[in-house]
């Protein structure tokens, strides 16, 4: 976050990662050597400061040289982090240790935890799931060989019940805790269905989705999915 000019100190690994796993694989799409050396640069970052151990961690405060000892595993984004041992930043074995890790994540009620504590040894589940977590959860998983099925049966038969999902649940009941629904959980539902190589759930989800649009041609966010 940049605000009146100045950085913040803390960064988030998700962003780095995204940024990162982005320009890898543009730079290698096209041959621009440049976004390698960046992408370069930003893995050897998080390789140095996001990580406790063996384990990678949510930020790093810069000013307090301090990187926090937790990790949220809607985080996890395996397909970014198998970069930093494509280009040797750590080992192969590093990465079989993360995939092991995501594969034994316990669920609670059909729910993913939020979070580990790693000097702890332990996860931490939410009372009130965000769907958006969940479902990022549940692809980063799928990508890194874990079985998600269970979660999966309960988001196709939520789906079919209510005909949407809504952005947050309660974890006991299992019922929604909300009344809103999100673009974003049904976009991160689609890139889900296609993981689990569902494609009529995709377009049954989409079809939903495009009921959030902004259709009035004369309005300022026409197409998009905001509202003014």
């Amino acid at each position: 976050k940049i605000e009146d000019g100045v950085a913040a100190d803390t960064n988030a690994l998700i962003d780095d990662i995204r940024i990162m796993k982005a320009l890898f694989q543009e730079g290698e799409r096209t041959g621009r050597k440049d976004y390698i050396e960046t992408a370069t640069k930003i893995a050897k970052s998080v390789v140095a400061f996001n990580r406790h151990g063996e384990n990678f961690v949510d930020f790093y405060d810069v000013n307090h040289r301090y990187a926090n000892d937790e990790i949220t595993l809607s985080y996890l984004d395996i397909e970014g982090i198998r970069y930093l041992s494509k280009y040797e930043l750590i080992p192969e074995e590093s990465i079989k240790t993360l995939e092991t890790f995501m594969k034994d994540i316990p669920l609670k009620n059909g729910f993913f935890p939020k979070s580990y504590h790693i000097v702890h040894d332990t996860f931490q589940f939410d009372e009130t799931i965000n769907l958006i977590d969940q479902v990022y959860t549940a692809i980063h998983l799928e990508r890194s060989g874990a079985a998600t099925d269970a979660f999966y049966d309960w988001l196709t038969e939520e789906f079919y019940k209510e005909h949407l999902l809504y952005g947050r649940y309660d974890r006991e009941a299992k019922k929604r805790s909300v009344d809103y629904e999100s673009a974003s959980v049904y976009a991160l539902t689609i890139l889900y269905s296609f993981e689990k190589n569902d494609h009529e759930f995709a377009k049954d989800v989409y079809e939903r989705m495009l009921t959030m649009q902004v259709r009035d041609k004369e309005a300022q966010y026409y197409g998009g999915y905001v509202t003014s």
